[in-house]
């Protein structure tokens, strides 16, 4: 087989199968960042807080769950 028939093989079957194979895995791992994308924002969400009369309080402690005391009536 001469070079040129080889090239010309190359270029009918194995480079678009490559390409074809490249175009998957690309989209397979922009799939994956974005899932590991809503994945962290999903759980940073419940860390953020939220200030309520001068306390502190995260999402937790919003839902009952938090030891702080209620602000003092003057």
């Amino acid at each position: 087989m001469s070079a040129r028939h080889r090239v010309r093989a190359l270029r009918r079957h194995r480079i678009p199968r490559l390409r074809e194979a490249l175009g998957l895995a690309d989209l397979a791992l922009e799939q994956a960042e974005h899932e590991d994308g809503v994945r962290r924002r999903w759980a940073t969400r419940d860390d953020r807080a939220v200030k309520v009369d001068g306390a502190l309080l995260t999402r937790r402690s919003r839902a009952g769950t938090s030891s702080h005391s209620p602000p003092r009536m003057k």
